[in-house]
């Protein structure tokens, strides 16, 4: 082995050695969600998991409920509390992901976790999107659709 050969030889061992010592993003949240590396003071990073936390969301279908609702949970403690405006648009999105046969679940766990005094993550102004969305979604039928004015005016 000549010596350029052993020189190249030790840089790669090198080079290697200190890439694999580079630590590894981890997932911020159930969804998998990883914030890039370059946003870093913590409103930006909280206003990217509200805008991507269900970009990797699995197909949900009726056996996966319950996962859903701990989705759900999680997502309303991204949401609590921020301005409408930063929130309108990804949670009204998120919605695309839910089939229609799973939205009325979806909505009252959304209720449980945003309306219900009790909460923790209360936020009666989130919820109300929701509603907004609900009276004019083809996913509900006329009733549910009803029932979401009903509930919105009660607000």
């Amino acid at each position: 082995m000549t010596s350029a050969q052993l020189v190249l030889a030790l840089t790669l061992g090198l080079l290697l050695g200190t890439a694999s010592c580079r630590p590894q993003l981890q997932p911020d949240t159930r969804s998998g969600l990883i914030i890039p590396e370059r946003i870093i003071s913590p409103q930006a990073r909280l206003d990217y998991a509200i805008a991507h936390y269900w970009d990797k969301s699995p197909q949900w279908t009726p056996e996966r409920a319950a996962e859903l609702e701990l989705w759900i949970a999680d997502y309303s403690g991204l949401i609590a509390g921020q301005a409408p405006s930063k929130v309108r648009q990804p949670l009204i999105s998120s919605l695309d992901y839910i089939p229609s046969e799973l939205i009325p679940l979806t909505l009252a766990s959304y209720r449980r976790q945003l309306l219900d005094s009790a909460s923790l993550l209360h936020d009666e102004h989130s919820y109300a999107l929701l509603l907004l969305w609900a009276r004019h979604s083809p996913k509900l039928d006329s009733a549910q659709q009803e029932g979401a004015l009903e509930e919105l005016r009660l607000l």
